[in-house]
């Protein structure tokens, strides 16, 4: 496990300084991924509970609607990330 970590942390600081020669800057990059998951957050929250108000109202299809376009929107933007690299 510490071998894992130790190769892990040499990968990244790697990554870091090709990055920093190319002049992008990480810190920026960092900061802009955790507002984007920040966003997402507060989004699929008011999703949820707008589903849950729904589905108090008895309206099972509109809350079982909300809740599977928020699992859509979250597995697009995985595969997104992931076919781009991000």
């Amino acid at each position: 496990m510490t071998i894992h970590l130790l190769n892990l942390i040499n990968s990244s600081y790697e990554r870091i300084k090709k990055a920093e020669e190319k002049g992008i800057d990480v810190e920026d990059l960092i900061i802009l991924a955790f507002e984007g998951i920040k966003t997402r957050l507060k989004l699929a929250k008011k999703y949820l509970f707008e589903a849950e108000d729904y589905l108090k109202k008895g309206d099972d299809i509109q809350g079982s609607e909300k809740v599977a376009e928020e699992v859509v929107k979250v597995l697009a933007e995985g595969f997104t990330r992931k076919s781009t690299g991000n």
